[in-house]
């Protein structure tokens, strides 16, 4: 597949008196293009400066083949591109020596040797042009007739369309371009220090191109301007720097936490024998990514590695909305500013940002490829980081999901904590999956639970989240580590509790939170012989020191925080002294659309929520038997 990197002659369209067909016609703002480009199988070819080829002092002589290509591009009322169509073109080749004496030897088969015309371009009416060496140019414009031993061509060349009708041919891919023939050119023995040129010039008539844009109507130019030339360079190309910079991956997505900064690592590497340097950018004038470094030196065998950071906007209060956000990033190559590498080209990486939009598995199991991240800066706050689960709160394969409509039951949020390393960024993790038929049963006995739950009515009553990457500040005791102190906040399905459709489910819901029976349950690995249970949260926590009072608390945690530390505090402001002096503290938080539990905690784990209601707390609802047949109803379904 040839490159697309255009070196172009541009035949600029102006009114033209009627002369193949008999038919004037204004061109306003409408082109052709020629473009050379050495042929993508030949040694040497770089995709990124396909009209330049770098060769060694002594190298042998050799022929190398050369594609022609045209393109038409419509003004603003053509523009579609299947219309576009070619009936004839002439143009002309010259050499020039433009360095030292030049990039190889000349004399006797050194030039342009062999002219193809391709496709519709082979038949009737296709002249072939005149090899031979009358002259040279130093602009592509102004030929002068003294020979330099290389073999031009041109003079009687005219390439036509066999079909004889305009309106029979068309350009064959969405660009509008075509290979319309090749040449071959042969080199002598490549000589050090010099560049040789091989520039596309005027025709030798009037006439530069017949060509359509709606099918039809031909339209024929009268002049062209000169294109970049094909460039034989011994060695770095003349007046610059043959550097070749590329960049990797071309795509890349960031699954970052709310609130939070992903980290995408991007490889720059360079093709070229000179060193390069890059200066980059980012699109949309977005001030939440930045590149770490911004420019860099880049030499041949020796890769930069570029780290793109992008800051999430935090979830608003009460809000579950998941975005997206697309941008990219571009690097320039400022070390190579000579037109005849054209290495200066732009590369790009194209960003997507899932903001908090988790995926989760429907099997029940956690896939890595879904976790969000958010990498947390030494001594910065955990606060604020939050994910909620984008999948739709169906059953799927016997699994049960934890949200509603709405998405209650399957978003979180860190509402305080302070990375306690001083050196050492934290990468934070959120993970969803589905709920197992396991978690969503409320069987008596049901081994899922250890048995200090008191045999929930209903199974859990969120998605489970895995929760990682929260800085360890302790030796691992079982399978707990502990950490810094934060305090995590995860939503619930209401509509899960075991109300059994009767009007006073929000009485049952007061109820369950008034008997502190509601709150945040974590998966100890090691229980049940090592398949593990769900336990109360707080029960892991290393060193717990909230009291009764503080534990199953009807208030949110802003509102706990003023009033256990005065007014004016914010869980955001609290210290990891103060965390630890509340260790083990939780509540559920009912002010707002989505209710939550939250608590105060000091390891990493999957945490869910579950209720616990008593049969004291039902028989004062007159629930007891509802319950009951609730239970025997699963069990006939399980």
């Amino acid at each position: 597949m040839k490159s697309f990197v255009s070196y172009r002659i541009v035949f600029k369209c102006i009114l033209a008196v009627g002369m193949a067909f008999g038919v004037a016609q204004a061109a306003k703002a409408q082109s052709i293009t020629l473009q050379y480009r050495f042929d993508s199988t030949t040694p040497g070819f770089n995709a990124a400066s396909p009209n330049q080829l770098i060769l060694t002092a002594g190298q042998a002589a050799t022929t190398y083949t050369i594609d022609v290509f045209a393109t038409i591009a419509g003004d603003a009322t053509h523009t579609d591109t299947t219309k576009f169509g070619l009936k004839n073109i002439k143009y002309q080749g010259f050499s020039s020596i433009t360095s030292g004496s030049g990039a190889f030897a000349t004399g006797a088969g050194v030039g342009a040797t062999t002219f193809t015309g391709f496709g519709a371009f082979t038949g009737t009416g296709t002249t072939a042009p005149k090899f031979a060496d009358t002259g040279s140019t130093t602009d592509g414009s102004t030929v002068v007739t003294t020979p330099d031993g290389i073999v031009d061509f041109g003079k009687n060349l005219l390439l036509s369309n066999a079909s004889q009708s305009i309106a029979n041919y068309t350009f064959a891919n969405a660009s509008g371009e075509i290979e319309i023939a090749q040449f071959t050119f042969a080199t002598g023995t490549a000589s050090a220090g010099g560049v040789t040129k091989f520039f596309p010039t005027e025709p030798n008539t009037s006439q530069a191109a017949n060509y359509t844009q709606d099918g039809s109507t031909p339209i024929i130019p009268a002049a062209f301007t000169v294109g970049t030339p094909l460039v034989f360079t011994v060695g770095a190309a003349a007046g610059g720097n043959n550097s070749v910079l590329a960049i990797s991956p071309a795509t890349a997505t960031l699954n970052v936490l709310a609130g939070g900064t992903g980290k995408q690592t991007l490889t720059i590497t360079n093709s070229g024998t000179d060193a390069g340097s890059y200066t980059s950018a980012f699109s949309a004038n977005l001030g939440n990514a930045s590149a770490n470094p911004a420019t860099s030196t880049v030499n041949n065998g020796t890769p930069v590695s570029d780290v793109i950071s992008y800051t999430a906007a935090a979830r608003a209060a009460g809000s579950q909305a998941a975005t997206t956000d697309s941008f990219t990033y571009t690097i320039t190559n400022s070390a190579s500013g000579n037109t005849d590498t054209q290495a200066k080209g732009n590369k790009v990486t194209t960003f997507t940002a899932n903001v908090g939009s988790a995926t989760v598995n429907s099997d029940g199991t956690f896939n890595a490829a879904n976790a969000l991240t958010a990498v947390v800066a030494p001594s910065a706050s955990y606060a604020g980081l939050s994910s909620q689960v984008v999948t739709p709160p169906t059953a799927t394969g016997g699994a049960r999901n934890g949200q509603d409509a709405n998405g209650n039951g399957g978003f979180a949020t860190i509402l305080a904590g302070t990375n306690s390393s001083v050196t050492t960024p934290a990468t934070v993790s959120m993970n969803w999956r589905l709920q197992t038929a396991a978690d969503a049963s409320g069987a008596k006995n049901n081994p899922n639970f250890a048995p200090s739950l008191r045999s929930p009515t209903t199974g859990l009553i969120s998605n489970p989240v895995d929760l990682t990457g929260i800085t360890p500040t302790g030796a691992t005791v079982g399978s707990i580590t502990p950490t810094d102190p934060y305090t995590l906040e995860l939503s619930y399905n209401t509509s899960l509790l075991p109300k059994h459709g009767q009007a006073n489910a929000a009485a049952v819901e007061a109820g369950l939170i008034t008997n502190k029976l509601i709150y945040l349950v974590s998966f100890n690995s090691l229980l049940n012989g090592g398949l593990g249970q769900w336990e109360p949260a707080t029960t892991e926590n290393t060193g717990n020191k909230a009291t009764a009072a503080q534990q199953g608390v009807n208030t949110s945690f802003a509102s706990f925080v003023t009033t256990t530390f005065g007014a004016g505090r914010t869980p955001g402001s609290l210290t990891a002294s103060e965390l630890n002096s509340i260790m083990g503290a939780y509540g559920v938080d009912t002010t707002t659309s989505s209710h939550e539990v939250w608590a105060v905690l000091n390891h990493n784990s999957q945490f869910a929520v579950i209720p616990e209601p008593s049969s004291i707390l039902l028989a004062g609802l007159g629930l007891v038997g509802l319950v009951a047949a609730g239970r025997r109803g699963k069990k006939k379904s399980a």
